[in-house]
């Protein structure tokens, strides 16, 4: 579940970040940006909103590339050798 997050930095400015859970834990996904008056917050704030409604539809960008996973092919009893470990007595 991700949220954003209004934070008093030590400049006095407010920043507003994007966090989630992760395993009990919170992480900031994404600083969205800092504003200094509260017409930039209410700006900085929809876009977050708007980030999240991405979110949900599953188009959050982070600003990351992701690659898919190859499925590679498992082994079976056929890709073995056709050797056996046991020995005639």
């Amino acid at each position: 579940m991700a949220w954003f997050r209004r934070v008093h930095t030590a400049s006095g400015e407010t920043a507003v970040q994007i966090a989630e859970s992760v395993e009990g834990r919170r992480r900031i996904a994404r600083h969205v940006g800092s504003a200094t008056d509260d017409a930039t917050l209410g700006l900085l704030m929809a876009q977050a909103r708007e980030l999240l409604a991405d979110d949900a539809a599953c188009v959050l960008d982070l600003g990351m590339v992701v690659t898919p996973l190859r499925h590679s092919h498992r082994a079976t009893a056929a890709d073995l050798p056709a050797t056996s470990t046991t020995t005639a007595r």
